[in-house]
């Protein structure tokens, strides 16, 4: 048997500046496939977008369920509700040994107009803290109506947690709250 030499190290046999430009030229021709299949997706995306405003128009109109419109108001005139000012509120309310832990707005409008209810919870470590709290919150905070719902002594924790309702959100409210 014949003795095999494999030399993989062979220099190529054919003209150096011919690969490199069928390599650009195939590299050119990908880049413009690729700009080329952009374009269509774009004009595809295009087309379609002004279809769904077509079809849309028209079964919007169609469809008009009153039930639809009034839930689209509510939930409106629930994004446009002073949320920044509320927090703001809270924040200058501090006092120490109170840990505010949970603020939930009430989606429903209370039985005045332009107020709504809030709970607030938290920590407190002691009585005279809580009650401290509550008393700024009247006072300082443009809340009305500020009610304790409930307070218990959490062993575990050492600390007396608490609920509090209120309503906030009338023009009176937020004038009254800053003026303080």
């Amino acid at each position: 048997m014949r003795k095999v030499e494999l030399d993989f190290a062979q220099k190529p046999s054919g003209n150096p500046i011919l690969g490199i430009t069928i390599a650009v030229l195939g590299i050119v021709l990908l880049l413009v496939a690729s700009w080329r299949q952009n374009t269509l997706d774009t004009r595809l995306a295009r087309l379609d977008g002004q279809r769904w405003k077509q079809t849309s128009a028209q079964t919007s109109a169609e469809r008009t369920d009153p039930q639809t419109i009034t839930r689209a108001r509510e939930l409106a005139a629930q994004f446009g509700r002073p949320w920044e000012a509320l927090f703001l509120q809270l924040e200058k309310t501090d006092v120490k040994g109170v840990q505010l832990s949970q603020v939930q707005p009430q989606a429903a409008e209370s039985i005045e107009e332009g107020q709504r209810r809030v709970l607030l919870g938290g920590e407190a470590d002691e009585t005279a803290s809580l009650y401290d709290y509550l008393r700024r919150l009247r006072d300082q905070s443009g809340l009305e109506q500020v009610h304790l719902l409930q307070q218990r002594w959490d062993d575990d924790a050492n600390v007396i947690r608490f609920q509090i309702a209120a309503h906030w959100g009338s023009s009176k409210n937020a004038s009254s709250g800053k003026t303080q």
